[in-house]
């Protein structure tokens, strides 16, 4: 959202809620947000931006001093058919950090990390020398059997951690969730501060939401129709053979295996592009199916989940990319020089 959009909409807030209600000192009141895609009028706008609460709060004009530092963690990914950790084995508790774990994915691969790093960027993942060896050290400590050889890949992940208490807020910020409807300011819900638990916390915090919500005048009426089970689709590799071959019987995309090493069909991959949600880069099918995180690392069903993206979104494979724009595969024909 920015400045001058909220500043607009706050404005013209105003007017209006001075001239129908006559409070002579009539809070301000946010009614939109303004992005790259379109300015977006609400009744309530929900600030749950990670990362970046502190600065969409700021711009509504909520606990200026409050600030979110990001803190780095780094992992190894384990290859699952050479390693197989059953358990999540937990270090002792640092101030800063639960510590360096040894545990599995839902995918099976053993993963170990993370470290903790206060750093100023909230869009640097890059992983580091120093911190590689700071988190193999941390496992071996748990699991001396560990081998470098089986490390298949390295990634860097993002918390919000090292949070700013907000100086002279009415509700100080003590290293707990931030989870409010301000006082100075209307049609805002503000959420911010929350470290790793706030993904297990995430259900209670929605429910604590709407009870805000309800508190503050909103009428809310639950959808008849509602229905909260959303159907897995289907995996094939957890089929059994009956199941798989009905599936590939269904649609024979399912018997073409286009990423060995974690048994991933073109069937799975077409699915989640024309998902709710489409999947429509390289890493987004990835997150979605698990494929190319085996031990080829994607070097086998790259060059054909290219071309399965190409042909079903209706664009040229000079156009598909990792994980969005700049980041395409392909430069040119090979001819073409």
């Amino acid at each position: 959202m920015s400045e001058s959009a909220n500043e607009r909409m706050s404005e013209s807030a105003n007017e209006r809620i001075g001239e129908s209600s006559k409070i002579q000192n009539p809070k301000s009141k946010i009614i939109g947000v303004q992005t790259n895609q379109g300015d977006f009028h609400a009744r309530w706008v929900i600030n749950a931006a990670g990362l970046f609460a502190d600065e969409v709060m700021h711009k509504a004009g909520v606990r200026p001093e409050f600030r979110i530092t990001p803190r780095r963690g780094e992992y190894y990914v384990m290859d699952g058919a050479k390693v197989q950790i059953n358990n999540v084995l937990f270090p002792v508790p640092s101030k800063v950090s639960k510590g360096i774990l040894v545990t599995t994915t839902l995918h099976g691969n053993a993963l170990v990390g993370p470290n903790a790093e206060e750093i100023d960027d909230k869009t640097d993942v890059a992983v580091t020398a120093e911190g590689m060896r700071e988190i193999w050290d941390g496992a071996q400590k748990l699991a001396p059997g560990l081998s470098q050889r089986d490390v298949i890949a390295t990634f860097a992940g993002l918390r919000p951690g090292g949070n700013a208490p907000c100086i002279g807020c009415a509700t100080p910020y003590n290293k707990d969730f931030v989870i409010e409807v301000p006082d100075t300011v209307a049609g805002f819900v503000n959420l911010g501060g929350m470290e790793s638990p706030a993904l297990t916390a995430a259900p209670a915090i929605a429910e604590r939401v709407v009870a805000l919500l309800q508190g503050a005048g909103e009428v809310l009426h639950e959808k008849a129709d509602w229905n909260p089970i959303r159907p897995a689709r289907p995996v094939f590799r957890r089929l059994d053979r009956e199941a798989q071959a009905a599936l590939i019987a269904r649609d024979p995309r399912y018997g073409r295996v286009i990423c060995r090493c974690e048994t991933v069909t073109e069937g799975e991959i077409v699915a989640e592009i024309h998902a709710p949600i489409p999947a429509t880069t390289y890493d987004a099918i990835k997150r979605r199916t698990w494929l190319g995180t085996g031990r080829c690392l994607g070097g086998f069903d790259m060059p054909r989940v290219v071309d399965i993206l190409a042909r079903e979104l209706g664009m040229s494979a000079l156009e598909v990319s990792k994980k969005g724009e700049g980041s395409e595969f392909i430069v040119r024909r090979t001819k073409q020089v």
